[in-house]
Formats: C-alpha cells, structure tokens, sequence
C-alpha cells in the first residue's frame, strides 16, 4: 500500500488541489457574484477540456457543474478539494487498481 503513495499523490492530491484553485477558486469565484451561472458554465467547459477522450471529457464537464454549483452555494473552496480528491480517489482505488 506504501508503495502507491507516490501514484496515488500524482493522480489523486495534486490534480485535486491545482484543478480545484485554478478552476473554481482563480476562474469560477471572481466572476460568479456577477454571473454566477455563465461562470459555472464556463470553468465547467474548461475543466472538461482539460481532460482527455470524450467519455473523461462528459464525466469532468459533469462534474464541474456540480463543483461549480458546490463551491458558489457555500462558499468554500476546501469542500469542492475534497469532493474533488475523493472521487479521484474512488477511481485510483476500485478502477485503476
């Protein structure tokens, strides 16, 4: 299990913590007290770019909406890190292993 440490960081913590910054906490935030929507919308589309083959790309698009909707509802960044990390988490441990 110690041996997964440093896959599981590159694949779970990391990509968890910069997406969710750069995403909802640098793109999303700013915008969203004026156009809260369009802003989801739009990190969302973004986000899924970001991601590779069109099934990836549907489940992020997905996924950003809820984020999005998560982060503008309550206001904390740290929740949508952690939702963030615990699906990436779900993925490394019951799809990729």
């Amino acid at each position: 299990m110690l041996k997964d440490a440093p896959a599981f960081y590159r694949m779970c913590v990391f990509p968890a913590l910069w997406e969710e910054i750069v995403f909802r906490g640098t793109l999303l935030l700013p915008f969203s007290r004026k156009y809260p929507r369009i802003s989801v919308l739009a990190t969302s589309v973004l986000f899924a770019l970001i991601h590779g083959g069109l099934y990836p790309k549907v489940y992020a698009f997905c996924s950003g909406l809820i984020l999005g909707a998560v982060v503008i509802k309550t206001g904390k960044l740290w929740l949508t890190i952690l939702l963030h990390l615990m699906n990436n988490a779900l993925v490394f441990f019951f799809i990729l292993k």
